[in-house]
């Protein structure tokens, strides 16, 4: 008979204790935190419950992680999710960089407003972006994804990086872009 475990959580954090298949035991505490518009980090007043399967922004397979399950095997490190969006400097802006930094671990991103492919006679290019004042940072607004547009299957091709971008293309020529 498996060896029950109590937790006595005297934190504001989710917290639980769990005995694995062999038989030792596990505690998980995961904590919600939000930041204030002057980038300052508090507690989060409603700490967000343990996710028991990943939870995704659209359809698995289709979309990106939006939640990833708190409970598996292994994990030998902690997860840190930043869910939001990203803000233009100004009204209407093209550009923005954004960053989130957790003792030693600094993630930065460079966004961009909408882009498409354009030809011209120098080639096939990138335009300009296109304004904007906000942006979802979710893996499907990054560059990546799948081309199978192509009839012959042996041109399709896809983005290995990120399977749920957007604007790859695997066969470039003039009537595709």
């Amino acid at each position: 008979m498996p060896i029950q475990f109590t937790t006595n959580n005297k934190t504001p954090y989710v917290a639980e204790t769990r005995t694995l298949q062999d038989e030792s035991v596990v505690t998980i505490v995961k904590a919600t935190f939000n930041f204030s518009t002057q980038g300052e980090v508090y507690t989060a007043e409603e700490q967000r419950p343990l996710i028991y399967g990943d939870e995704y922004f659209g359809e698995p397979g289709e979309s990106s992680i939006k939640y990833a399950s708190d409970i598996v095997p292994e994990k030998k490190g902690t997860d840190i999710a930043l869910i939001g969006h990203a803000y233009a400097p100004e009204k209407a802006g093209f550009y923005a960089e954004t960053a989130l930094r957790v003792g030693n671990i600094v993630k930065r991103v460079h966004v961009t407003g909408d882009r498409y492919w354009k030809w011209s006679s120098m080639g096939i290019s990138r335009s300009r972006p296109l304004p904007f004042d906000k942006i979802p940072l979710v893996y499907e607004r990054a560059f990546g994804g799948s081309d199978t547009l192509n009839k012959k299957s042996k041109k399709h091709g896809y983005c290995s990086e990120n399977l749920v971008g957007t604007g790859y293309v695997a066969a470039k020529s003039k009537e595709r872009i």
